[in-house]
């Protein structure tokens, strides 16, 4: 198990929406030269699964590990070279995306710049940069520090299962970082390491029509890809209420979908389903599947309708932590395209 993934046309990223009540090459429409902190922070005020973070913190989520970081931290890309960092870069999050090939000098200092806070910044990223010449051992049900500030650098290396997290800060906050590591079958957001389709080639969404949604409590969007959890965030309850308006408005029919003559086959699509869950206070629960990786599996289902995906349908799912880079057609750009 990789924590970097090349996304291809013929293959299928996955999106769970929970809704509850209490509880590295660019595919076709990819947006090119993606900066480390250029999207918005989805609302993280409600714990639905689990223990809180820390006061002021907020929990982030990959694969089956959680980690803390403090609430203000924004998001980017793992291996964002040190060179190319902003000057108002803010400390951030990074999950695998597309990253610039770009050396940058310095590699023969004691101390690489880019380990350095004062020149590399400050980051948590889940996954090991291009560049690394590590060579992990994955460890199961196990979480080990591999380095720590080795050599005077402020970069320490954590192995948490089968996930490698990279931890860059001053050493006090480091080691704050550090002390949440752990694993997790269902995250903060009450989002499943594993969802429920995977092995399961007949899962499909159950429950009412979007359009007989009442009193949302929230929705928890659970990003899968390759049946593997890579992100989650939760939308409150009036920005809820807006996304589910937004997807019972979208026109049924589901799409967009390119020609069927520039499709490729696959074997099996059946592991890499993108999801919505909804689950509501009342007795009714369901399921909405948003599938966008695909060549010819695009749209909004409910269990009763396919819908097509449009902007308002699709953006509030993929802020911060659930940010989309690869998208399986250029028909898709006006909808997954960040705003400037």
């Amino acid at each position: 198990m990789t924590t970097t993934r090349r996304m291809t046309s013929a293959r299928l990223a996955v999106i769970v929406l929970s809704l509850a009540a209490c509880s590295s090459e660019p595919a076709a429409g990819q947006t090119a030269d993606v900066e480390a902190a250029d999207v918005r922070t989805p609302d993280a005020t409600t714990v639905v699964h689990g223990d809180p973070p820390p006061e002021g913190w907020r929990w982030e989520s990959y694969q089956d590990v959680q980690i803390a970081v403090p609430q203000d931290w924004d998001y980017g890309i793992v291996g964002r070279p040190w060179c190319q960092r902003a000057d108002d870069e803010k400390p951030f999050v990074g999950r695998p995306g597309p990253v610039r090939e770009i050396a940058c000098s310095g590699a023969e200092d004691a101390v690489e710049p880019g380990q350095k806070v004062s020149t590399g910044g400050q980051f948590v990223w889940f996954g090991l940069p291009p560049d690394s010449a590590l060579d992990l051992v994955q460890t199961p049900n196990e979480t080990n520090v591999i380095s720590d500030g080795h050599g005077g650098s402020d970069r320490a290396v954590v192995q948490a299962g089968t996930v490698s997290i990279v931890v860059q800060a001053p050493a006090e906050l480091r080691a704050q970082i550090i002390s949440t590591v752990r694993l997790a079958e269902i995250d903060h957001n009450g989002c499943a390491a594993v969802p429920p389709y995977a092995g399961h080639p007949k899962w499909g969404p159950s429950g009412p029509e979007v359009t007989e949604y009442t009193d949302i409590k929230g929705i928890s969007a659970c990003s899968y890809v390759d049946a593997e959890l890579v992100g989650s965030l939760r939308l409150n309850p009036e920005q809820a209420t807006e996304a589910i308006a937004a997807i019972a408005s979208a026109p049924v029919g589901g799409g967009p979908f390119n020609p069927a003559a520039l499709c490729v086959p696959v074997e099996d699509e059946s592991d890499d389903v993108a999801q919505l869950i909804l689950q509501v206070d009342a007795a009714a629960a369901g399921t909405i599947v948003l599938s966008y990786g695909g060549c010819s599996s695009t749209g909004l289902d409910d269990g009763t309708a396919v819908r097509t995906l449009t902007r308002d349908s699709v953006q509030p799912f993929i802020q911060g932590p659930n940010r989309v880079y690869h998208w399986g057609s250029s028909l898709l750009d006006p909808i997954f395209a960040p705003d400037e």
